[in-house]
């Protein structure tokens, strides 16, 4: 079966690494192997070969970093909490703790404490495919290098998350060749797609995208994850998210709120498309549910949670676009959706942030006149999706909107806001701050 997608070194060149990574990857393999020994000079001296069995070398991790990953703040019981669990390949002390801190780190994101159960990240399906699957395992340690230190997508610039990664398309690809696609697998292509979306990667992700489709394809169709809710989610979502930062269409369609109930589907739009009204509606309603919650912690279900978000995206994404104040809405819409994931993630929508700010500009002052939908509008992008000079360029569009609302306090701005999509919990505090930067900056 053959998937050029995940090819280390196919005649395409996709994923294929550069021979200068290759020497930054070999001269660090070399300096775990010769770490502790003496060099000999003159004579030659006869050594044993190695067996064919010696477990695999890892790149040595400089003394800097190998500080940062200790300096993290890593509860004082993780040692006895993974003591029990056997990993695909032993881990390095250092690789324990930068996966450690991943996992964790990416759970506190895509699972935000304000709106979701408290989720421990071992128990999830994404750790336990690293005790079975090494190409998983590897992928996983590529990620985890290079974001180490920062919760940002970093490039793959680091040798240690080179490593990684080729050792991960080299078995990926193995597998490949001899047709054994199982789940762990799927969640190496899925993963190696949402890294390179997040970096700008859009070509790359396009190719591990169409692949994901190929190899649903080869085992019968999207009905192959109906009882593996977990990996389902993430190429859901994955597909969603890749069309709000690319502008097509999404490639799947998933209609309902529950993984175990919804039809999820190849390239098919429902009859008929979902209006925007209801669509903006259903928005506001669960949003409502949750600005209730007063206690200041969720309380809904992780895979929940991601079945209701991924829902509401895939209407609001499939409904065409339109003009003026409608098109407004709509963008803003899914700027708002961008804002349940990625607070402290370093991740962009440039493409949606450029079309908000057109469409807003091109209405004129008169149209934000006591119209609280626009203001509300104005305030999701600052949060989600704008750049700072966007918020500079529509600064009189904000006090506009404001002043013909004779709002002048935050209380009664927070007020006018509650009235469209919105949690105090996720969006209070961004917000707040771009409501005072616009009063201490353009107020006149």
């Amino acid at each position: 079966m053959a998937f050029q997608f995940v090819d280390n070194g196919g005649s395409d060149g996709v994923r294929t690494l550069e021979e200068k990574e290759r020497r930054q990857i070999r001269s660090h393999v070399m300096k775990g192997r010769n770490l502790h020994k003496r060099i000999r000079r003159g004579k030659c001296h006869q050594q044993k070969c190695p067996s064919r069995d010696v477990a695999i070398q890892f790149p040595s991790i400089s003394n800097e970093e190998h500080c940062l990953l200790l300096s993290s703040l890593i509860p004082g019981r993780v040692g006895d909490e993974w003591a029990c669990f056997q990993f695909a390949f032993e881990l390095k002390p250092y690789m324990r703790h930068a996966v450690f801190n991943f996992l964790n780190g990416l759970s506190d994101i895509i699972y935000p404490m304000q709106v979701c159960l408290q989720h421990d990240s071992t128990a999830d399906i994404w750790f336990r495919y690293s005790l079975v699957e090494p190409a998983y395992l590897h992928c996983l340690l590529a990620l985890s290098m290079s974001m180490m230190g920062t919760l940002s997508v970093g490039a793959w610039h680091r040798p240690e998350a080179l490593f990684h990664l080729g050792e991960t398309l080299r078995l990926a690809n193995e597998k490949l060749q001899r047709d054994l696609l199982s789940d762990p697998l799927f969640a190496v292509i899925v993963s190696l797609a949402i890294a390179d979306s997040c970096r700008g990667n859009y070509d790359r992700a396009l190719v591990h995208l169409n692949g994901l489709q190929g190899m649903l394809d080869h085992v019968g169709g999207f009905s192959y994850l109906n009882d593996k809710p977990s990996l389902q989610s993430k190429i859901l979502r994955f597909d969603v998210d890749f069309s709000v930062r690319t502008g097509s269409l999404p490639r799947f369609y998933y209609d309902g709120t529950e993984f175990s109930t919804a039809g999820v589907s190849f390239n098919r739009q429902p009859s008929p498309r979902p209006d925007f009204q209801s669509t903006f509606n259903y928005l506001y309603t669960f949003t409502v549910e949750l600005e209730r919650k007063s206690s200041g912690s969720g309380d809904l279900h992780p895979l929940s949670f991601h079945a209701t978000v991924i829902y509401i995206y895939y209407r609001l994404l499939i409904i065409p676009p339109s003009h003026g104040l409608p098109e407004a809405l709509r963008l803003a819409s899914l700027a708002f959706m961008t804002t349940w994931f990625g607070y402290g993630y370093c991740v962009s929508y440039t493409l949606l942030g450029a079309q908000l700010k057109e469409a807003l500009v091109v209405l004129d002052d008169k149209d934000f006149e006591n119209c609280p939908s626009l203001m509300w509008t104005l305030f999701i992008g600052a949060i989600s999706v704008f750049k700072d000079g966007d918020i500079h360029q529509l600064s009189r569009k904000f006090v506009y909107a404001l002043k013909s609302l004779g709002l002048q306090r935050w209380t009664d701005t927070l007020q006018y806001l509650k009235q469209f999509p919105w949690v105090t919990r996720l969006h209070g505090k961004a917000t707040f701050e771009v409501w005072g930067e616009i009063m201490t900056s353009h107020w006149n």
